[in-house]
């Protein structure tokens, strides 16, 4: 419902301020205008594409369903979620055990994202599908597909969809399910307020896929929740700018 009501929020705020609800694609102030609306390529005439997604007309559903699934598909604390949660043999982010301390595998909230971004969960595999869908079941196509056609930019002018498939081998990923704790990395991090750090949220008192990527919007690139231009995302929990490259947009 929280994911719900912040894109209730977006709209109701683009109303009231007279600014356009469709944004140019693919970065959208809204879900329907990102990458995330699989209706989008699903309905894409090129002969490439064809019954690789399903298109099932709406957007939402995709991970969203407005009654629970079954509990042994969805988990019982996300009834909203219409994805298999994945299960993966997982190598977490490189991530020293003298620092803060990382979880042995994803946490839920980080799952949600890697049931498409991980490539072991089809792209379309909504477990409730809409009533007035007719059409046949999922095509599991998987998301390993889009950046094996869509790299640098090709075709000319395109998308460039590489890294939107992390792969259960995620050492190069920024670590994630980690309890955010500044007393064990003294002066690199800056301290917490409740499960928020800066603006962005903490989940259960830990960083997650979510807490630097906001699904629902490509305000700006990445789904980054605000600008990292001069690593100004990065520097809301670190003291100094990190050594690795990070995206600036």
């Amino acid at each position: 419902m929280w994911a719900l009501r912040r894109l209730a929020s977006w709209l109701a705020t683009a109303m009231a301020s007279g600014a356009p609800l469709a944004a140019q694609w693919p970065n959208g102030i809204t879900v329907d205008q990102t990458p995330h609306n699989l209706t989008r390529p699903a309905s894409n005439p090129n002969p490439e594409m064809a019954g690789r997604i399903r298109n099932y007309g709406e957007v939402c559903v995709y991970c969203h369903t407005p009654h629970a699934g079954p509990s042994w598909l969805v988990g019982p604390r996300s009834p909203l979620f219409n994805r298999p949660r994945p299960n993966a043999s997982y190598r977490m982010p490189a991530h020293s055990g003298s620092q803060m301390i990382q979880d042995p595998s994803p946490g839920e909230r980080s799952r949600l994202c890697l049931s498409c971004h991980d490539g072991t969960v089809g792209l379309d595999r909504a477990i409730n599908r809409p009533n007035h869908y007719l059409g046949p079941g999922p095509a599991n196509q998987t998301i390993d597909a889009c950046e094996g056609c869509h790299n640098g930019g090709s075709p000319a002018g395109g998308i460039n969809w590489e890294g939107v498939w992390l792969r259960p081998d995620m050492r190069k990923q920024h670590p994630f399910s980690v309890l955010y704790d500044p007393s064990r990395r003294p002066g690199q991090f800056r301290p917490a307020a409740g499960n928020d750090i800066g603006g962005l949220p903490l989940f259960g008192g830990k960083i997650e896929c979510a807490t630097c990527h906001e699904p629902h919007s490509q305000q700006y690139r990445y789904f980054l929740r605000r600008s990292n231009v001069g690593n100004s995302l990065c520097l809301v929990c670190h003291t100094s700018p990190p050594s690795d490259p990070v995206h600036e947009r």
